[in-house]
């Protein structure tokens, strides 16, 4: 075989490689403008709910915010009372390419409930695995890879670590659009088996936290006698959270949907949210044709040599 033969297979290897790289590129960005699009549509096209009258399954509510009774919930790097957080520390690297990028070394988001009120009613949100639009961002630099906290929100020009803390307040606007169900005090057993059985698929969620929570003998998954110690542990949180059904027999609960639709949270206005998922939509279409565009011009180039 010729070092033209074998320089030819290896261009063509190449070409093949990127591909596939392109093409997984090019799905991942038509997946994202489709789902952007969605979220849009439902927002646009879903009716709006008064919680006494809303009726079981996938709704869409609008009202104000609230921490539950007896519940302070704060932001973890600035101590910020807040209905809901989400924060990440991230460190500025330098690749041997030279291209600077940024490391997550640290994140977090917020799993307690949110209170809910409009119109006469009342319910609690459970945020865990929403798609989450907050009221506020705040970001700032620093030189410490785990500052105290908390901390004061003070850039430090030229600081290697990136804070970054979203929060949605008391009191604040809030769009939801998620499944909507009644925990019935009148069948307290089946509401605690159903509400530690959703506990611990939120749980099942996040992998890497359900070990570093419940692995105790370190080999670094969750065996059966210790996902028996989790089972209990969800059904004492849930017991603990229900322990008021005599006084308020039903509660009231929206949640991530079980049948893979939207769950969205937002701290914005309904017109507002789906503006933002439309221009995230267009952000992934122009992508999609752009890198399109450059393959098929490198495909066109490859053939002409």
């Amino acid at each position: 075989m010729s070092f033209e033969t074998i320089e030819h297979y290896l261009d063509l290897g190449g070409l093949y490689f990127c591909l596939a790289i392109t093409g997984a590129m090019l799905l991942l960005l038509l997946s994202g403008w489709h789902k952007s699009l969605q979220q849009a549509r439902q927002i646009e096209d879903l009716p709006t709910s008064k919680i006494p009258s809303a009726a079981q399954g996938y709704v869409e509510l609008i009202g104000r915010q609230f921490a539950p009774p007896d519940h302070v919930v704060r932001a973890p790097l600035t101590g910020t009372p807040c209905t809901w957080w989400r924060y990440r520390i991230e460190q500025r690297k330098r690749s041997l390419s030279g291209r600077v990028h940024l490391e997550t070394l640290e994140s977090g988001a917020s799993t307690n409930p949110i209170l809910l009120r409009n119109r006469g009613g009342q319910l609690l949100v459970e945020p865990e695995g929403a798609d989450v639009t907050p009221s506020i961002t705040q970001s700032w630099r620093g030189d410490l890879a785990s500052p105290p906290r908390p901390m004061a929100v003070r850039d430090v020009p030229g600081g290697r670590f990136l804070y970054t803390e979203e929060r949605m307040h008391e009191g604040g606007l809030l769009y939801v659009a998620g499944e909507f169900h009644t925990f019935s005090g009148g069948r307290p057993g089946l509401a605690l088996e159903r509400a530690a059985a959703d506990l611990l698929a939120a749980w099942k969620r996040n992998q890497a936290a359900l070990v570093t929570r419940f692995d105790t003998n370190g080999d670094g998954r969750v065996d059966g006698d210790e996902w028996e110690v989790a089972r209990d542990r969800a059904h004492a949180e849930v017991a603990t959270r229900m322990q008021r059904s005599e006084v308020e027999p039903d509660v009231d609960v929206v949640h991530k949907p079980r049948n893979g639709q939207p769950f969205m949270l937002s701290g914005k206005s309904q017109i507002d949210q789906a503006r933002i998922y439309r221009s995230r939509a267009a952000d992934f279409l122009l992508s999609f044709f752009l890198i399109g565009l450059f393959l098929l011009l490198s495909i066109w180039k490859f053939l002409r040599a």
